[in-house]
């Protein structure tokens, strides 16, 4: 099977978050025709954000994203570029991840998307937890949400690095679950799909 470009090694991931739609068309179109990027993903997002996911080499990335820079102005909610997203990131985002679930979990809860992808990059790098799932945004006011899962020791450092990567204020809740209920895997799993990419999945 040949990978997505989510999923090809030395490729990096940006996210941008703009406050309205009509701005983000224009931060989109200016990121185009600014670098080489592949667009995972542009979509609304409640309540009435623009969010736009692209991949592409690190020098791409950062070209599109002063690009975007230059005309989101006060539209801007957030932004974040992960040079080096680690393969089970890249999986989520690609949906294609196989989740497994260890012995707790932690539940994140985020105010944006991108506080999200970067919360997810570091506890991946820095603890020795699994993702189990990544929701962007879409049925969730524009929040993010994720669930690692591991050993109860590993899975209290990833809550620590999330709070030490996240400025507070894009916190919006860190749950830990010592010892989960046998069926709470199949209700996560059941729930709506990570990343809506088309109407029919809007």
């Amino acid at each position: 099977m040949t990978p997505t470009p989510l999923e090809a090694s030395g490729e990096a991931v940006a996210a941008y978050e703009l406050a309205t739609v009509a701005r983000g068309v224009v931060v989109l179109d200016q990121m185009a025709k600014r670098a080489a990027t592949t667009l995972v993903a542009a979509r609304t997002l409640s309540p009435g954000r623009y969010f736009i996911l692209l991949t592409a080499p690190v020098a791409e990335i950062e070209e599109a994203m002063d690009a975007a820079d230059r005309v989101a102005d006060d539209d801007r909610v957030d932004r974040v570029i992960l040079r080096d997203p680690p393969p089970a990131l890249r999986a989520a985002l690609a949906q294609t991840l196989e989740p497994r679930f260890g012995e707790s979990l932690l539940i994140v809860e985020t105010s944006t998307v991108c506080a999200l992808l970067l919360a997810a990059d570091r506890t991946l790098k820095e603890a020795e937890v699994a993702l189990v799932e990544l929701r962007l945004g879409a049925g969730l006011s524009g929040k993010g949400v994720m669930t690692l899962t591991g050993d109860l020791p590993m899975v209290q450092a990833a809550k620590e690095v999330v709070h030490e990567a996240l400025e507070p204020g894009r916190i919006i809740r860190t749950e830990l679950i010592a010892q989960p209920h046998p069926d709470l895997p199949t209700l996560l799993l059941g729930a709506e799909p990570a990343l809506p990419r088309g109407p029919r999945d809007a």
